[in-house]
């Protein structure tokens, strides 16, 4: 069984509806099982908290790491990397609270440490050399709840909303038009257009080298300005990673 996008498992599950032994499969086969292990790869933002959290480490001499002194007049040598350990038991902000290690990034007079100052110092983690999960504050916290509330597959696109959402366009007060933009990440996931009335794509503009497929809910290919039942959907991908594409439509 193969990992389907939101809306089509919704459609299979609506009211008085039938679904088949299959369909049931597709649904387990598209979230994550608590006892299995989940990617960092599959964690949307990850990479990027830990490029705001954390430098990259490098092994340090001695003589480059220690406690931060207020009385001190902190030059910066883009040669030789110099590092403080620094806590402040009274802060506020947890990451301050216990010790950690800053590198200094620019010259800092006396008294202007890593909390109060910020923009002369980057972040390290609680040690100096081989970064853990702990290094980063939060992260296990974040860790913690994604998996106790994991779920869904490697979602790519973004669904279209249904009638009342923002990207609906009222015409005298009545709705009559949607439009969504969808970011292509993974050229096997597909993103779901369904509406509670019958509507009909009436353009797709896309980025230069992007072919967008847009298909019914039996397979076949969907031309421009067919009517779509209310209720029924359209799969929509496209063939390019890192690629956008705009649907726009009219209720019918």
């Amino acid at each position: 069984m193969s990992v389907q996008p939101i809306n089509t498992l919704k459609n299979w599950f609506t009211t008085k509806a039938k679904p088949l032994s299959t369909q049931f499969w597709h649904w387990m086969d598209s979230y994550w099982h608590k006892d299995e292990d989940i990617p960092s790869a599959k964690i949307d933002g990850l990479q990027e908290l830990l490029d705001a959290k954390v430098d990259k480490k490098d092994a340090v001499d001695p003589d480059q790491v220690g406690q931060y002194d207020p009385a001190k007049n902190y030059v910066y040598d883009a040669q030789r990397a110099e590092y403080v350990s620094f806590s402040n038991p009274g802060s506020s902000d947890p990451q301050f609270q216990v010790e950690g290690f800053y590198r200094l990034t620019e010259d800092a007079p006396a008294g202007e440490n890593p909390e109060t100052h910020p923009d002369h110092w980057k972040y390290q983690g609680f040690t100096i050399g081989e970064m853990t999960i702990d290094d980063v504050v939060g992260l296990r916290e974040e860790l913690d709840e994604l998996a106790e509330n994991s779920g869904g597959g490697d979602i790519t696109v973004d669904v279209i909303p249904t009638k009342g959402s923002s990207n609906a366009v009222s015409s005298g007060g009545v709705y009559k038009i949607f439009k969504e933009s969808f970011k292509i990440e993974s050229t096997t996931d597909t993103g779901i257009i369904t509406l509670d009335e019958t509507f009909k794509v009436t353009s797709i503009t896309a980025q230069d080298g992007l072919t967008v497929t847009i298909k019914k809910s039996d397979g076949t290919v969907y031309t421009i300005g067919d009517n779509v039942a209310a209720f029924d959907y359209l799969e929509v991908s496209g063939d390019t990673l890192n690629k956008v594409f705009t649907v726009r439509g009219e209720i019918a």
